[in-house]
């Protein structure tokens, strides 16, 4: 039983890290540095994965029954890590809400860039560019 305590602490350090890498993303959001996000989006998946796998532990050791001593220092283990999944759900509705403000700031500047070009084309419709060779067949 005390392996089941010992894998809630372990999940629960888990969860401490996936917080910690969801902080992160809002910097690298804040600072518009994709490749740091992509980067620790990665590395968060990759704790969310060993999470998971320590669900599926959690739950077959939970079946055998706990004795109340433990099932106390689960409990508290269990608050503790709610607490900490409910922190990670607002930092991260709040990096959705910033990377959905980014979207829609680079998609109405593409739609200005066309915008641009049509216009640009109403007014000079048969200008064409004039980069190429000229070859004088004359002799």
């Amino acid at each position: 039983m005390e392996q089941l305590e010992h894998l809630y602490t372990i999940k629960k350090e888990k969860i401490e890290k996936i917080l910690k890498l969801t902080t992160q993303q809002k910097l690298a959001i804040e600072s518009q540095d994709v490749e740091r996000l992509h980067n620790l989006l990665a590395e968060r998946q990759t704790v969310m994965d060993e999470v998971d796998g320590l669900n599926g532990e959690i739950g077959r050791l939970e079946k055998s029954g706990l004795s109340l001593a433990m099932a106390e220092s689960i409990r508290i283990l269990k608050r503790e890590i709610d607490t900490l999944w409910q922190q990670i759900v607002v930092l991260d509705e709040q990096n959705k809400a910033a990377l959905n403000r980014q979207f829609l700031e680079v998609k109405r500047k593409i739609i200005g860039l066309k915008n641009s070009k049509t216009v640009q084309q109403a007014y000079f419709p048969n200008r064409q560019q004039n980069f190429g060779y000229f070859v004088d067949n004359k002799k």
